[in-house]
């Protein structure tokens, strides 16, 4: 059946540099900007026009660089790629007619095969990259949780025509400019798609579908990096977290123990929320923590295996922690897997609703506007403080690599070298 064509129209500034100095004052949203270096400050327009700062700029009839004009934008649904996915494509135009124009001309042109239907039958980094994540799904190498979160990754790719081309057509330069206008992203979104880009071309490489080895050690495209600074998960200072704890147990918050677990135990939410009354121990003294709440593969909220093989750990149960066990035991609602947490059908407790009543409490006793991670730091920051031995954190913590714990606590770490520096000092300071 013919699909309907639709027309997604809409509205952009378009900055174009000025040929004489107007001697303007500088534009206020440029002059506020944190990250002018990513448009070399100011000279590269091709940067400036996906700058999301540049883009809304409310400033844009006193910018002393560019002349503002508006342009007018319509995307039309050109097919589908092997997966159902749709190719798009857009036509700009100082009208809003003519842009329409554009785009219905180029269907009636590409439903008669006039142009090229890229995407659709022949290999490109979209397509391969949506396989290979398919075939690591059902292999069981990835879980539902990761495996959702690595398909909208490369949906990040779906505004790319070169993203639908064969692989072998893509150009070098497309692939850096793209890695290029990534560093308005985070860190973190810049790493996972440069390796899905960098797996994509070694399957491809090995299965001769290109000879382009743009990601190989001696021809590598670099990394870029994010223009944004790197979020840091805060921990509360023991002050904070005092006044947190009395709070929630005088308002008798409605998830007041899941937040004190997490503070006494270092557990993710997931975790908590996904324990039994059978995982605790109170003979043997111990939590086991072998499942978490995570992902099926339609984004429902599941239980399921434990982040890591090293997740699956057991806790002590701490003199803190116990009562508060003890007490969510005794009140839970009945649910069939006979959950500690749950809401009063039985059903599993929402995460995005925990950590959202978390950062109003927060707020609301003016301290740092948290999430439940920031929970599981501040129970290992008050264990480095103790001065606990870092192989034993990182057991407690459920890393894999004892690394990732140094890594994680590496501020702290050097405070700690720095009061233990202090007590050879004083041994020093003794008479012989």
């Amino acid at each position: 059946m013919k699909e309907e064509l639709k027309i997604i129209k809409g509205q952009y500034i378009i900055k174009q540099k000025r040929k004489i100095d107007n001697h303007k004052p500088i534009c206020p949203t440029c002059q506020k900007c944190t990250h002018r270096d990513f448009c070399n400050f100011r000279n590269n327009l091709s940067k400036m026009k996906i700058c999301d700062d540049c883009k809304k700029c409310e400033n844009a009839d006193i910018c002393d660089t560019f002349y503002i004009t508006k342009q007018f934008k319509a995307t039309i649904t050109v097919g589908r790629d092997t997966h159902g996915n749709a190719l798009r494509k857009s036509f700009s135009s100082t009208s809003e007619d003519e842009a329409v124009f554009k785009a219905i001309q180029y269907k009636k042109d590409y439903d008669m095969g006039l142009v090229t239907k890229t995407g659709v039958k022949q290999k490109s980094i979209y397509n391969l990259a949506m396989e290979l994540e398919e075939k690591k799904y059902n292999s069981g190498e990835i879980k539902s949780s990761t495996y959702i979160r690595n398909i909208e990754t490369i949906k990040l790719l779906a505004d790319k025509r070169w993203a639908f081309f064969p692989i072998d057509k893509v150009r070098r330069e497309d692939l850096e400019e793209y890695l290029t206008e990534l560093r308005l992203y985070s860190n973190s979104s810049i790493i996972k798609i440069y390796n899905i880009l960098k797996r994509v071309y070694a399957v491809a490489n090995y299965r001769l579908m290109t000879k382009n080895k743009f990601f190989d050690v001696e021809d590598q495209i670099k990394m870029p990096k994010s223009v944004k600074e790197d979020k840091k998960v805060c921990a509360l200072t023991l002050e904070q977290e005092n006044r947190f704890i009395e709070y929630i147990k005088v308002a008798g918050a409605m998830y007041k123990n899941i937040y004190l677990i997490a503070l006494y135990t270092g557990m993710r939410i997931g975790e908590i929320v996904a324990l039994t009354v059978d995982d605790i121990n109170f003979k043997g003294n111990y939590i086991d923590i072998n499942k978490t709440v995570t992902l099926d593969e339609k984004g429902n909220e599941k239980i399921g295996s434990t982040k890591t093989s090293n997740g699956r750990r057991k806790i002590v149960i701490n003199k803190l922690v116990k009562p508060i066990l003890q007490e969510a035991i005794k009140d839970r609602n009945k649910s069939e897997q006979n959950l500690i947490f749950c809401r009063e059908n039985g059903s599993l407790m929402c995460r995005k609703v925990i950590n959202a009543e978390l950062s109003r409490i927060c707020k609301k006793i003016g301290l740092p506007r948290i999430s439940m991670h920031a929970l599981r730091h501040t129970f290992a920051t008050r264990c480095v403080e103790s001065g606990m031995n870092f192989k034993a954190l990182q057991g407690f913590m459920g890393h894999a690599d004892i690394q990732t714990t140094l890594d994680t606590y590496a501020d702290l770490q050097d405070d700690f070298k720095v009061k233990e520096m202090k007590k050879l000092d004083k041994y020093f300071e003794k008479p012989v």
